[in-house]
């Protein structure tokens, strides 16, 4: 068995949650902003859902998460936001 970490990438053009793959006990997300790219927030709903699929593989032990909707400073809130689920 391949030990493959699957990167993802949340597109304008496409539903993040079509994109979600989990093969392997770590992943890593990267948040860029939906609609509008690098600048659009994620909200709570949103990441709770992530969290959520995350957890129901039982394969995941590790995430990590990459945001990088900062052209208004909105990835450290939304950092703080996910750091309050785990």
């Amino acid at each position: 068995m391949l030990n493959i970490t699957i990167h993802f990438v949340d597109k304008v053009t496409r539903s993040f949650q079509d994109d979600i793959v989990q093969n392997n006990k770590v992943i890593y997300y990267r948040f860029h902003g939906v609609p509008d790219l690098y600048r659009s927030p994620y909200s709570l709903e949103k990441l709770c859902n992530v969290k959520a699929e995350a957890e129901a593989n039982n394969k995941v032990k590790e995430a990590f998460i990459y945001y990088n909707n900062d052209i208004e400073v909105l990835a450290i809130q939304n950092a703080l936001d996910m750091e309050k689920f785990v």
